[in-house]
C-alpha cells in the first residue's frame, strides 16, 4: 500500500519515500524493491467480507498532513536577503511552499547550500538578486530546474523539511567517447570515432579537481572531496588538461591507462601497481579518459560559443580499475543509499513504517572490509562524531569490487543527514590531485517515511522530529558563521524542543517519558532512556519524587528505575505521584530536567498480556493485551511507550518500530488493571 517517490517519480508501493542526495536512474532501479514494511495495529483480515467497523480510533487533525511536491521552480524568493539563514518561498505547481529559516538546499554533488547562498552564488546575470533557477527569473534559465519539496501542511501553510534541487532529477546520458578536445576540455560522446560529433561533455569543475578548471555554475559542480568522476570501482578519473601527445599532464598521466600487450588496446580491467613496484602505473594519480571508453554522465545543460553541452557533475567510466590488495591509497564510490526513518507509531492510527536500510558502493580493494558511519553533528559547536553502524565484506558479493549493507531492521537512531564509508586499509591524504582516499562521504539518497495503512485513513505526517539535524541544528555555518538552529517555522505540530546553546556547548535534553497509569501493587517502570546530549557527552541520571505518597525506586541513578505502586483501597480515589528526572553531562555541570506523572488506580478490571515479542529481524516490539472491562471504555497504556490501539472486543495492540528490547513490558488500564510479562525474542 501507499505511495513511493524516488527521485521525483512514482515508484513501487510502500512507505512514503523521499530522496535527498544525488541518485541516478540505475541507483533508483536498484532500490525499487526495498520497501519491506512494518505495520502498527492489527493486520487486515484476509476475509474480504469482514469490513472494519472503526478504521481509526484516534484520527489525526486535518490541519496536519504530509506532502511531496515535485516540479519546475516557478518562482524563488528570499524573505530577508541580508540573513544568510533566511527563510524563503518557492512556488511549484502553483503551490507556495515555505522554506523555513535554517533550511538547506541539497544539490546533486551532495553539497548543502542555504537559500541565501543559492542566490549569492548564482552566476551572472542572475546573482545575487535572483537564483537563476526559477522560470520567473529574468532572463529565463536555459532549462527549467526541478525541486523536490518534502514537508507537512500545517493549517493552511505548506512548510518544507527537506529540499533537493537539480536541473532534472533523472537526467542521464551514456555513450562511447569518440573524440577528446584537450584544447577546450571536452569529451565528445556518441558520434563517429575520431570526429567532433555527438554529445559534448565538459566537467563542471570549479577547482580543477578532475581536469581543466572551469564552471558555468559552481552550485552544480563536482564534489571536490569525493571521486564523483570515477571508474565503476570508484577509482578517480580525469580529463588531461593538455594534449598528452604534446605535453603530458602530471596529475593525469597516460601511464595510468596501460595497454594490452597483445592487442595494443587500453585495458579495461587491471590492478594499479603498488608505489614501490617498478612498473609505471601510480595509484596516487588519477587515470585519464580515453577514446573508446563507455561513460554514463549526469549534469546540467549549458551553452557556450559552440552551442549546448552537458556540464557534468558526475561521470562513471565503465572500467574495473583496482588497487593492490592491502595497500593505500584505496578508493570508494557510492551507488545508492536508503534509510527507513521508523519512528513511534501514532496510537490509534494504522500505519506502515520501516527502519530497513540499504547502502551500496564499490571499492578498488575488495579484500579490505568497509565500515559505515553516521555523521552526528553537535548543534552548537558543529563538532562531528563518526558513529559506527555496520561493516560490510566486499568479498561476500558476486560482483567483484561491490560492497553492500542491506539490513532488514537496525535501529540507527539518531538519524544523521550524512553517511560515510571507510575502508579498513585506512585514509590517505592529498592523493589524486587533492582527494582523501579511503573514504566516501555523502548525504542519504532516500528517506522512507511512514504512511497510513488503511485506505481513507488519516495521512501520517513526515516525522521530521526524529531528525536531529532539523530539530537541533548543525552548528556554525561553514564552521565560523551563525549557528544553524531548528527549522523555523517548524514543519509539523507540536514543535519539538530545540537545542539550547551555552556558548559552544549544547545543553542536554531530559525526557522522563510519557505519563503513566498503574494499579495497586504493580511494578511501574519509569523511562528516561530517551534523554540525550546533542554534543554526544554521556549523561548521569538522578530521579527525585516530588509529589504523592513516598515510594522506593529500585535505583534513582538509573535511566529506567522501577517501583511498586502503593496500595489503593477498593473504590478509593486514585493516587497521583510525580517524579523529576535531571540529566547532567558526565564530567560537567550542564543539566536539564523533566517530570512524569503516575496515576495509581484501584483494581477495576483484569488485564492480561497475550503477546509480548521483540523481533530481532525488524527491531519491532509487538504487544497484545486484553481487558475484562465490559463497557469497552478502558484505555490501556504500554508503560514507557504510550497508548495501545483499541481493536474492540476487549483486545488492545501496540507495535513499536526501531526499539531496543525492554526485557519485559507492563500494561496498565485506566480502570486500574495491570499486567507484566517478559518479552519473547524472535528471529
Amino acid at each position: 500500500m501507499g505511495r513511493s517517490v524516488i527521485g521525483g517519480f512514482p515508484g513501487s508501493s510502500g512507505p512514503h519515500r523521499t530522496r535527498l542526495g544525488s541518485l541516478t536512474l540505475r541507483s533508483a532501479v536498484a532500490v525499487l524493491g526495498l520497501a519491506s514494511t512494518f505495520c502498527s495495529g492489527p493486520s487486515p483480515s484476509p476475509d474480504s467480507t469482514k469490513l472494519p467497523k472503526d478504521l481509526t480510533t484516534a484520527p489525526l487533525p486535518k490541519n496536519l498532513s504530509p506532502f511531496t511536491i515535485i516540479g519546475p521552480i516557478q518562482s524563488f524568493t528570499l524573505d530577508d536577503p541580508t540573513d544568510v539563514l533566511t527563510s524563503a518561498k518557492m512556488v511549484v505547481n502553483g503551490l507556495t511552499v515555505v522554506l523555513p529559516r535554517n533550511s538547506f538546499v541539497v544539490v546533486p554533488s551532495g553539497e548543502f547550500i542555504t537559500p541565501a547562498q543559492m542566490f549569492a552564488r548564482a552566476p551572472m546575470p542572475w546573482g545575487p538578486t535572483q537564483s537563476g533557477l526559477a522560470l520567473a527569473d529574468s532572463p529565463r534559465p536555459l532549462q527549467a530546474f526541478e525541486v523536490q519539496l518534502d514537508g507537512n501542511r500545517v493549517n493552511d501553510t505548506y512548510i518544507a523539511g527537506l529540499v533537493h534541487v537539480a536541473q532534472e532529477f533523472l537526467q542521464e546520458s551514456a555513450g562511447i567517447i569518440n573524440f577528446i578536445d584537450y584544447d577546450r576540455g571536452a569529451l565528445w560522446v556518441g558520434g563517429p570515432m575520431g570526429m567532433k560529433a555527438g554529445g559534448r561533455v565538459k566537467i563542471n569543475d570549479p577547482d580543477g579537481r578532475f581536469g581543466r578548471a572551469g564552471t558555468q555554475d559552481d552550485r552544480f559542480g563536482v564534489d571536490p572531496d569525493n571521486p564523483t568522476v570515477h571508474a565503476t570501482t570508484g577509482y578517480p578519473m580525469c580529463l588531461a588538461r593538455t594534449n598528452p601527445a604534446v605535453t603530458p599532464d602530471p596529475e593525469c598521466p597516460e601511464t595510468n591507462r596501460p595497454l594490452d600487450p597483445m592487442t595494443g588496446a587500453f585495458l579495461s580491467n587491471f590492478v594499479m601497481a603498488h608505489p614501490t613496484a617498478t612498473v609505471k602505473t601510480d595509484p596516487a594519480k588519477q587515470a585519464p579518459f580515453e577514446k573508446g571508453d563507455y561513460i554514463v554522465y549526469n549534469g546540467n545543460v549549458a551553452s557556450d560559443d559552440l552551442g549546448t553541452y552537458v556540464a557534468a557533475h558526475s561521470i562513471d567510466d565503465n572500467l574495473g580499475i583496482f588497487t593492490e590488495p592491502g595497500t593505500t591509497p584505496t578508493y570508494l564510490s557510492l551507488e545508492a543509499s536508503l534509510i527507513g526513518t521508523g519512528g513511534i507509531p501514532i496510537p490509534g492510527v494504522e500505519q506502515e513504517a520501516t527502519i530497513r536500510f540499504k547502502m551500496e558502493g564499490f571499492t578498488t580493494d575488495p579484500s579490505a572490509q568497509v565500515d559505515m558511519f553516521m555523521i552526528d553533528v553537535a548543534p552548537c559547536s558543529g563538532n562531528e562524531n563518526a558513529r559506527l553502524v555496520a561493516t560490510a565484506n566486499p568479498l561476500d558479493q558476486p560482483l567483484f569490487g561491490r560492497f553492500r549493507f542491506i539490513v532488514d531492521a537496525l535501529n540507527i537512531a539518531p538519524l544523521a543527514r550524512e553517511v560515510q564509508f571507510r575502508t579498513r586499509n585506512g585514509l590517505t591524504n592529498d592523493v589524486a590531485n587533492g582527494l582523501v582516499a579511503g573514504q566516501y562521504r555523502f548525504p542519504v539518497d532516500e528517506w522512507i517515511f511512514a504512511e497510513n495503512f488503511v485506505l481513507g485513513g488519516p495521512t501520517v505526517p513526515l516525522n521530521f522530529q526524529d531528525m536531529p539535524f532539523l530539530t537541533h541544528g548543525y552548528g556554525p555555518l561553514g564552521g565560523t558563521g551563525p549557528v544553524v538552529g531548528q527549522l523555523s517555522p517548524w514543519p509539523g505540530d507540536p514543535v519539538p524542543a530545540p537545542a539550547v546553546c551555552d556558548g559552544t556547548n549544547a545543553l542536554p535534553v531530559a525526557d522522563a517519558g510519557p505519563d503513566q497509569v498503574a494499579t495497586t501493587g504493580r511494578t511501574v517502570r519509569l523511562d528516561g532512556t530517551k534523554s540525550f546530549d546533542p554534543d554526544f557527552t554521556p549523561l548521569d541520571f538522578a530521579w527525585v519524587q516530588t509529589a504523592g505518597p513516598t515510594v522506593t525506586l529500585s535505583d534513582d541513578t538509573a535511566g529506567a528505575p522501577t517501583f511498586t505502586a502503593p496500595t489503593v483501597a477498593m473504590g478509593g480515589a486514585p493516587l497521583h505521584l510525580t517524579f523529576q528526572l535531571t540529566v547532567t553531562e558526565q564530567g560537567g555541570t550542564a543539566s536539564a530536567s523533566d517530570t512524569v506523572d503516575v496515576t495509581v488506580n484501584p483494581a477495576g478490571d483484569t488485564v492480561t498480556i497475550t503477546t509480548a515479542t521483540f523481533s530481532l529481524r525488524r527491531s519491532t516490539l509487538t504487544v497484545t493485551a486484553t481487558s475484562t472491562d465490559p463497557t469497552g471504555t478502558a484505555i490501556l497504556t504500554l508503560s514507557g511507550f504510550g497508548v495501545m490501539t483499541n481493536g474492540g472486543g476487549g483486545t488492545y495492540t501496540f507495535v513499536a518500530i526501531g526499539q531496543v528490547n525492554p526485557g519485559e513490558v507492563t500494561v496498565n488500564s485506566s480502570l486500574g488493571g495491570s499486567a507484566t510479562l517478559p518479552v519473547t525474542v524472535i528471529r
